[in-house]
């Protein structure tokens, strides 16, 4: 079974990738007709971007909390700190 936190997370990028393309269809046909109508469509392309980009990049987030000695070396994600 699939883990809910990803079954949104990809719920939001179909959304998010449904919004990119639909509105630069939309913003194209709106072009050709004249650029004063290509407000709505533009905004919405942004959305859908930001929808995107938001899953993308919160899927590469890593982190570890740690309580750190002074002088005792430990490893943090495979990194030595001290």
């Amino acid at each position: 079974m699939i883990n809910a936190s990803i079954e949104a997370e990809i719920i939001f990028v179909l959304f998010g990738y449904f919004a990119l393309w639909a509105n630069a269809i939309i913003l194209y046909r709106n072009w050709k007709i004249s650029w004063r109508n290509i407000a709505g469509p533009l905004s919405h392309f942004g959305v859908g971007m930001m929808f995107v980009s938001i899953i993308i990049a919160g899927n590469y987030d890593k982190s570890e909390r740690v309580v750190l000695e002074q002088g005792k070396p430990q490893q943090v994600l495979g990194h030595q700190v001290t």
